[in-house]
């Protein structure tokens, strides 16, 4: 009885995770080849997310473009826990806007 229950458990995790793999999210934007991808996640959405995109649109378009940068931005809730587990994975953003009272647990961290 328990070989059937454990390959109708093993099913129901494998194949959504086929599905996911196969058919689950893209990246959005294709990456400029050639330009060093500078990836910046940041607390901001609503009306400051809209205010910041266009000002990291023109950057790329121009000093970026002259510089070889590319900013990937990112607008996340609780990017300060998002960036603890990010920089413990070892997969960390190269720029991350924090509250400024979350500074000093990145501290304690080194």
């Amino acid at each position: 009885m328990i070989r059937p229950l454990r390959a109708i458990v093993f099913a129901s995790l494998i194949v959504p995770a086929i599905g996911i793999i196969f058919f689950g999210p893209r990246p959005q934007q294709d990456l400029p080849p050639g330009r060093v991808v500078v990836e910046y996640w940041e607390k901001w959405s609503g009306s400051d997310e809209q205010k910041i995109r266009p000002i990291i649109e023109e950057f790329n378009n121009t000093v970026g473009k002259e510089k070889n940068i590319y900013v990937q931005y990112l607008s996340t809730s609780e990017v300060d826990r998002k960036t603890l587990v990010a920089i413990a994975a070892g997969v960390p953003p190269d720029i991350a806007g924090m509250w400024d009272n979350t500074l000093s647990q990145y501290a304690a961290l080194d």
